[in-house]
């Protein structure tokens, strides 16, 4: 087998129509590959006040009423633009099907799915052979650290964003100057990150066109990237001074600050895992590395030592090297300025969002593939990827299948109350353990809704209550609003 994979590697590469039927098909396998390994999670109901946030952001859409982030004025005024296409896609997958949850999984999976497929694209762009650019999207797709930010619904937003940055490179590799800026643009208004679009093509072009462009032909084919960062920040500009401060425009508890320390070590920290995911990485709360070992810190060392490697193996071709690792700190930058709720990026919060990484390994993906491309024992390439990608499947498999959890509590005990309700405009006292779950207040609350007929949620033993309030009263959390705010239901007051 080894030798079969090495004759594939070394050999030339003709452009044949055996050869793009074959290369279509392996594009066509890592799609039904991603699918088929995430198909496990297609009926995950939803659970935490998140996912029901965006399920009432949708609901309140759809009826054209106000933001849920503010008390008044209109969606889009309150509505994070760097954040609003994901937020357009609850509307449309609320609105199209309801709570049926594979609609609302599926396109999210084959978003990641077909980001793979441009990393592929995109890696033969720059001189990768065929092998090694499919290992490198392989590499993403598999990675284990990747499994909670496909799964959770709220991780569209970062799908998104690596989805049509690596669309706006493909493009910009094509030089189609419409594609750029529409992928670029969706980039822009998917998440913050999007903003590192515009340095990240510069440096590509930089790096690889430059030579051949000039610089008024450069400048030329960036002009688009520009306008669509300055019409991005502008609008959202406007928002937060409309607003008054950027916690009422969309983004609660985030503000600019510098840390050295983040900027040092957490962001190149980020980059060095982001080529060693699947060795170190989370996937159903259980960390790939060797306990005794800091992830970050071990992380530091070998990717340090893997881009030794790469810088004296292509030394002659740096900017094959140079480019990714600059990409990936760019996608990372955005973190390492950020303070959340007060607090800077920590080693704590990096570890337990996975979902940080997903940027930054549209490119660390390519350092591995880049080491081992054109060995002068090349049968080592396919003896160390392959049973690399088969360990990151297996433990991929093993992340899905613990994060594929189809009802929640909440919800079976909301459908008993729902199958067993005699008259809809009867008030319900609801006494349950599950007093705080919010598959609960928010399916019943709906059902109140449509109704008019007043619940009461009580808790067993202390006997407290939730009732339905006319008005978030937290910014962060919009919890209690519950889905179809309407003037004129009975409210019941809590005991």
């Amino acid at each position: 087998l080894l030798r079969d994979v090495h004759g594939l590697m070394v050999a030339p590469e003709p452009v044949t129509r055996r050869r793009r039927l074959l290369w279509a098909l392996s594009l066509a396998a890592l799609l039904i590959g991603t699918l088929a390994l995430y198909w496990p999670s297609k009926d995950n109901f939803l659970t935490g006040e998140d996912a029901w946030n965006w399920v009432l952001e949708g609901d309140r859409l759809l009826k054209g009423e106000g933001s849920p982030w503010a008390d008044s004025g209109d969606y889009f005024r309150h509505q994070n633009a760097q954040r609003v296409l994901g937020t357009l896609s609850w509307a449309a997958r609320y609105g199209i099907f309801d709570l049926w949850m594979p609609g609302w999984h599926i396109p999210g999976i084959l978003f990641y799915a077909f980001t793979g497929v441009l990393i592929a694209l995109v890696c033969r762009g720059v001189g990768m052979t065929r092998p090694m650019a499919l290992a490198a999207a392989a590499l993403f797709l598999l990675a284990p650290n990747n499994v909670h930010a496909v799964i959770w619904i709220g991780g569209v937003y970062d799908r998104l964003l690596c989805l049509f940055l690596m669309g706006t490179l493909f493009a910009f590799q094509r030089r189609s100057t419409a594609w750029v800026f529409l992928c670029a643009l969706l980039a822009l208004l998917s998440k913050e990150t999007g903003l590192m679009v515009g340095p990240i093509i510069a440096v590509y072009w930089w790096m690889f066109d430059r030579s051949a462009d000039g610089w008024r032909t450069g400048f030329r084919r960036l002009i688009p990237l520009v306008v669509a960062t300055l019409v991005v920040i502008g609008l959202r500009l406007w928002q937060v001074l409309d607003a008054g401060s950027v916690d009422q425009a969309g983004l609660p508890g985030r503000s600019l600050t510098f840390d050295a320390w983040a900027l040092l070590i957490h962001g190149p920290g980020c980059v060095a895992l982001s080529a060693l995911t699947p060795f170190f990485g989370r996937a159903a709360g259980v960390e790939f590395v060797v306990p005794s070992v800091q992830p970050l810190s071990a992380g530091l060392l070998l990717g340090g030592l893997l881009v030794v490697f790469l810088v004296v193996r292509h030394r002659k071709h740096l900017r094959s090297v140079l480019f990714p690792l600059s990409a990936a700190y760019l996608t990372v930058l955005p973190l390492v300025v950020m303070e959340e709720n007060g607090r800077a990026l920590t080693e704590e919060m990096l570890l337990h969002s996975p979902r940080y990484l997903l940027a930054p390994m549209l490119f660390g993906c390519w350092l591995l593939p880049l080491a081992l491309d054109g060995l002068k024992r090349s049968w080592l390439a396919p003896a160390i990827l392959l049973p690399l990608l088969l360990f990151s499947t297996y433990q991929s498999i093993v992340g899905v299948q613990r994060l594929s959890r189809p009802v929640s509590l909440g919800a079976e005990v909301a459908k008993h109350v729902l199958d067993g309700r005699l008259e809809a405009t009867v008030p319900l006292d609801v006494y349950t353990n599950t007093y705080d779950d919010p598959s609960l207040r928010f399916l019943l609350s709906r059902w109140m809704a449509e109704s008019r007929a007043p619940i009461r949620i009580v808790q067993r033993g202390s006997w407290d209550a939730i009732v339905r309030s006319p008005s978030p009263t937290i910014p962060m959390d919009f919890g209690d609003s519950y889905i179809a705010l309407e003037p004129g239901v009975g409210w019941p007051s809590a005991p």
